[in-house]
């Protein structure tokens, strides 16, 4: 079994988004070399590389990993069908294929999730900037013929772009860089790092400045319980160690509500300045941390503060989510 065929593919379950406006002609979806066909049914997710279709639960998901992982991949699933099974994942279709020119793998199946059965569709196309990875979903209780027919064209329709689009694009905010802090890598559709360029000491010890954004498990203890959040978010930093002089303030952050805390604590043997702001949107949540050297506190501390001032959401606060429970769900009404 290919372990990491298995991380690769089980990290690519579906989960609900927020979608964009649907589009009618094909797109190359945002900070992905992905060119599809949505058709009407499908709308582009703001909170992941892909796509959802709110009426039959499926959905359609982007990865990445390096071009040469592709092979040992493939030959995976070719060679053994049941290669995910240990996923509750088992593959009935499995072949080699092409998608504009580039040599990939095309595998249908379905998955067990508890007592909840998923139709699953797996493409894995070899360029060389990376092995793609394009996952499709739907509950078996909605897969009617005709939406899986839908399903096969959208895959049918996948096109690979010359270029990426800009992987900023698939972020859900807007944000600002300074003249010491520059962008260093997106590192997903809801998260960017930014670094000093013009920091000069031990290398591990470079100040960091990261922005990401997630979907509240509960609306109301966002509500309610904001700052035992963000201070709970904080300890669970990895990075710094030994966090102590925790200190949060309430504050207005834009437009939201939010807790700034300042802390002190030690990263890779040297003491550090920790500020973190944590703002709350409806049911959703943004969050910025930067890590910088304690001795300069006084510049980073107001570094930080001018990269979270430039922190903005793409839209207003987003619909609920549809509901996931394929046993709550609208009545199927096509065939």
């Amino acid at each position: 079994m290919n372990r990491l065929l298995i991380c690769a593919l089980a990290a690519l379950i579906a989960f609900a988004g927020v979608p964009s406006l649907p589009s009618a002609a094909p797109l190359q979806l945002r900070g992905s070399f992905i060119v599809i066909d949505p058709g009407e049914e499908f709308v582009e997710a703001d909170l992941f590389a892909g796509l959802v279709w709110a009426d039959a639960r499926g959905s359609i998901l982007i990865g990445e990993l390096p071009a040469d992982a592709y092979a040992s991949m493939a030959r995976s699933l070719l060679e053994d069908g049941g290669a995910l099974f240990g996923e509750g994942i088992e593959l009935d279709r499995r072949g080699k294929t092409r998608v504009d020119g580039h040599p990939a793998v095309l595998s249908r199946g379905r998955q067990q999730v508890g007592v909840h059965a998923f139709e699953k569709w797996f493409l894995m196309v070899n360029t060389p900037q990376a092995t793609l990875m394009i996952t499709g979903q739907m509950p078996t209780v909605f897969a009617t013929p005709k939406r899986m027919r839908r399903m096969d064209e959208a895959f049918a329709s996948i096109a690979i772009a010359a270029e990426r689009d800009d992987p900023r694009a698939a972020l859900s905010f807007t944000f600002r860089e300074t003249d010491r802090f520059r962008h260093l890598r997106t590192m997903s559709g809801s998260a960017v790092l930014l670094s000093d360029v013009e920091y000069s000491g031990n290398k591990p010890s470079q100040p960091l400045f990261v922005i990401a954004t997630s979907q509240g498990q509960s609306c109301a203890a966002l509500e309610t319980g904001v700052r035992a959040i963000a201070e709970d978010r904080l300890r669970s930093l990895r990075r710094v160690s030994n966090l102590r002089r925790m200190i949060s303030t309430d504050a207005v952050l834009g437009t939201d509500r939010g807790v700034v805390t300042e802390a002190r604590g030690e990263s890779e043997g040297a003491s550090v300045l920790v500020v973190q702001t944590f703002r709350v949107n409806g049911c959703r949540y943004a969050r910025t941390v930067g890590i910088a050297p304690l001795s300069a506190a006084e510049l980073y501390r107001a570094e930080f503060t001018e990269l979270a001032n430039g922190f903005a959401w793409r839209e207003q606060i987003p619909p609920p989510l549809p509901d996931a429970n394929p046993n709550t769900a609208k009545p199927i009404t096509d065939n």
